[in-house]
């Protein structure tokens, strides 16, 4: 019952943050909710427009939100002493603990990136490129709220297990990135052997390290 009242609390808080999103900026807002798709936030991001930056924030502010819950809900269990402080925390403080760990991996993992493509000399589509792929994070931990409604609420004894979930944002994120390449891929062909680099070292090797070292 505790859970639930948890759950329902914080879809009205997710409601209330989208109906704020959506009254600082309309034409921001649907691209935002078509993230994966790609095309409709280039269009949009090429442009100054009211409020953007308010806009991102509070939609990246939604993720603080969304892996607490993930992770209590899911019961969650990291390896031990993954990071020694974890070590020392009350119970009840490492639900904060691991959400701001997490939030500031996706930050530092952005901010190298930058210095990897700055190096590159890739400036034409870096700081787009960045805050899409922060963007796209974003999204797929907010959708991690909508599953767990179903899975609380619905009467068909319906349950999407967390690993199954995690697969399909895996698939939503990888899609989203191949979008928003395929819309730079002159850029993208001309420096092929930097972007497999890329890849390789931010994508594919980060999340599997990290998953490894993290999930028990």
């Amino acid at each position: 019952m505790e859970d639930q009242t948890i759950i329902i609390l914080l879809s009205l808080l997710f409601t209330m943050l989208f109906v704020v999103i959506r009254h600082l900026n309309k034409n921001l807002f649907h691209p935002m909710l078509m993230i994966p798709l790609a095309v409709q936030f280039i269009k949009i991001d090429e442009h100054e427009t009211s409020n953007k930056r308010l806009s991102y924030t509070l939609f990246q502010m939604l993720s603080f939100l969304a892996i607490p819950l993930t992770i209590r809900y899911y019961d969650i269990k990291f390896e031990e002493n993954t990071i020694g402080l974890e070590h020392y925390l009350d119970p009840a403080f490492k639900l904060l603990f691991w959400s701001v760990m997490i939030g500031l991996f996706f930050l530092l993992k952005t901010f190298m990136e930058y210095i990897a493509f700055h190096l590159l000399d890739m400036r034409n589509i870096l700081r787009s490129f960045i805050k899409y792929k922060l963007l796209l994070v974003n999204y797929c931990s907010v959708l991690m709220v909508p599953v767990i409604l179903i899975n609380e609420f619905n009467d068909f004894d319906l349950s999407v297990k967390f690993n199954h979930i995690l697969s399909g944002l895996i698939i939503i994120y990888a899609l989203g990135q191949l979008m928003y390449m395929t819309r730079q891929r002159k850029l993208i062909l001309s420096n092929l052997h930097y972007f497999i680099l890329y890849l390789c070292a931010f994508e594919f090797g980060t999340y599997f390290v990290v998953y490894h070292l993290m999930i028990d």
